[in-house]
């Protein structure tokens, strides 16, 4: 608890009425695989649903930074732009969708990381 809502937590803690979260792994070396996790996400968003996203490094970094290390919200989407809820600065900012799909360094709306690693979707 010291350390956080672990990413198979957030989907049990995650609220909102009327909706279920289901967590999922993100690897954004299949592209086609996370590009249809952020087509739901863009649906959720297109219906108000928040969509948390956990982010982190990668396996050239070593293990412990490709664990997913960080929570951010996914508030809004248009045009393939996220506007993300990034608590760690307290900020509201933005990611593309192809900036999610071939991450290229440390950003801003990761809270600093560079992979999306984990994300909690809502379902049926």
């Amino acid at each position: 608890a010291s350390l956080g809502t672990p990413p198979w937590g957030a989907a049990l803690a995650a609220r909102f009425p009327g909706v279920r979260y289901r967590g999922e792994m993100i690897d954004d070396g299949d592209r086609a695989r996370t590009a249809r996790q952020l087509a739901r996400a863009a649906g959720a968003l297109e219906a108000d649903i928040p969509v948390p996203l956990y982010t982190g490094g990668d396996l050239a970094s070593g293990l412990a930074t490709a664990a997913p290390r960080h929570v951010v919200l996914l508030g809004a989407h248009a045009d393939g732009v996220f506007t993300v809820y990034e608590p760690g600065h307290g900020l509201l900012t933005t990611v593309t969708r192809d900036e999610l799909l071939s991450p290229r360094g440390p950003h801003r709306a990761l809270g600093g990381w560079t992979h999306a690693t984990w994300i909690a979707l809502p379902h049926q």
